[in-house]
């Protein structure tokens, strides 16, 4: 594992994918509750609807269970698809279905994110999952687990490709055949959201290059089941050596011919950004694409328009943290102002609400509330929908 050398980025043109003619660059968003909304799909098709007039191309899904409010907006409670190991409840992969069917309508194209990797340490910042129960998450990537833990369990590198296996082999109630010959409305299935994020330990088995071989065998097994108009991305690996750890490159991916796709996640400043994609520079990414496929502009210094630009300047492709439907009425005051990030697709002032809720906020704190911000999304999709896409960067969905 080595952190990325920023003055090696974008154009040896021996290693980058071979494009037939100029393309332009795309967008897009993530969200990972929007499959718990679909109590009103009337608002899921507008919210989709809106993006895709802003110029998006690609919205990134998660494979991850619901409920509560999220984002200011009150989900469905959606079990885990695995809510025990090696048992399956599709419920989340119906709901997602549907999400599928909208952005078809919409001529919006996915990448589906089967397992968050947030969720292998019980003192992270997601919650402890199957496999974080089972295996432990040294154990999960290592593929030893701990025998106290799982004394006759599959080892964890089994039980993680028949939990792909299952959400790949899925047969589409909308569109009568399985997700992995989706490929008219799935662009890509990530291996992992931040595969070694959970804990410093892993982070170390990242630096050390993913000795066990995890990343590859993963993809290779994706690979076997997927149809060629299918991408296989990193999910933003992680590794603890940068100050951004979504910037760090592994080798061991760079080197397996199932991944197509190095996905960048960053929140970050504008000069950190613009010290990754230097104009002119050589990639150090092999044959694989690039995407930058989180990146959020940072509470207290608004600086979307500056890192948009950097990326659309130099034809990387991008997904924005994330892009949510605007909070519902029924919404509590602490609800409304836990963003993260987050820039709504409507334009609510919410100034009686802030009032009554006795908050005040500074203005960079309310971005998803602010038109301005709303427009400078839409600008940067259109953008990126005209800017020449870089040798280097993901192929065009």
């Amino acid at each position: 594992m080595k952190s990325l050398n920023f003055s090696f980025l974008i154009t040896l043109a021996s290693f980058v994918i071979k494009l037939c003619c100029a393309q332009t660059s795309f967008s897009g968003a993530n969200n990972y509750y929007i499959h718990g909304l679909l109590n009103d799909t009337v608002g899921v098709n507008e919210w989709a609807a809106d993006l895709a007039s802003y110029g998006a191309t690609l919205i990134r899904l998660w494979v991850t269970g619901t409920g509560g409010y999220q984002k200011g907006n009150l989900t469905n409670n959606i079990p885990d698809i695995e809510p025990t190991l090696g048992t399956y409840d599709d419920t989340v992969l119906e709901a997602l279905d549907t999400v599928l069917s909208i952005l078809s309508t919409n001529h919006l194209k996915a990448i589906i994110m089967p397992h968050d990797g947030n969720q292998l340490d019980p003192s992270g910042v997601g919650k402890c999952d199957a496999y974080c129960e089972s295996y432990g998450a040294v154990g999960f990537y290592s593929n030893t687990p701990n025998n106290t833990l799982a004394p006759t369990l599959a080892s964890p590198f089994d039980a993680y490709a028949a939990r792909l296996e299952h959400i790949l082999n899925y047969t589409s109630p909308t569109f009568g055949k399985p997700w992995a010959e989706l490929d008219e409305v799935i662009y890509a299935f990530d291996i992992q959201n931040e595969a070694f994020i959970a804990n410093e330990q892993t982070k170390a088995l990242a630096v050390a290059n993913d000795q066990a071989g995890w990343t590859c065998k993963t993809a290779t097994v994706m690979r076997s089941l997927l149809a060629d108009g299918i991408h296989i991305t990193t999910g933003g690996i992680v590794n603890g050596e940068d100050a951004d750890d979504g910037f760090a490159i592994l080798d061991a991916a760079l080197t397996c011919d199932a991944i197509d796709i190095y996905a960048f996640h960053g929140f970050t400043t504008a000069a950190e950004w613009q010290s990754l994609f230097i104009q002119g520079n050589a990639t150090q990414t092999g044959n694989k694409g690039i995407l930058v496929e989180e990146w959020g502009s940072q509470t207290g210094h608004w600086d979307f328009n500056d890192i948009s630009a950097i990326f659309n300047d130099n034809g990387i492709p991008w997904l924005y943290w994330e892009v949510t439907p605007g909070p519902d009425d029924s919404s509590q005051c602490e609800e409304i102002v836990q963003r993260d990030y987050s820039i709504t697709t409507v334009d609510p002032t919410f100034a009686g609400l802030l009032n009554e809720c006795q908050v005040s906020f500074d203005a960079n704190e309310l971005g998803g509330y602010n038109n301005a911000n709303l427009t400078a999304l839409s600008g940067a999709m259109q953008a990126a929908a005209t800017a020449t896409l870089n040798p280097s960067a993901a192929p065009t969905p």
